[in-house]
């Protein structure tokens, strides 16, 4: 017989901590240094917008 209600499973779910904390930090580790090498590049390397420069 199956068991009619999922929200309580017979048998405990396997839940890893670890790797699910490894894989949410992951890329957010990857995606830091990332983001700011392209702010960096982006404030850095291009010209000012035409009207953006001081008189």
């Amino acid at each position: 017989m199956k068991n009619p209600n999922r929200a309580n499973p017979p048998q405990p779910v396997d839940f890893d901590l670890r790797r699910q904390r490894a894989a949410t930090i992951a890329p957010i580790a990857i995606a830091f240094p990332v983001a700011i090498v392209l702010w960096a590049s982006t404030y850095f390397l291009l010209p000012p917008l035409a009207g953006m420069e001081g008189k």
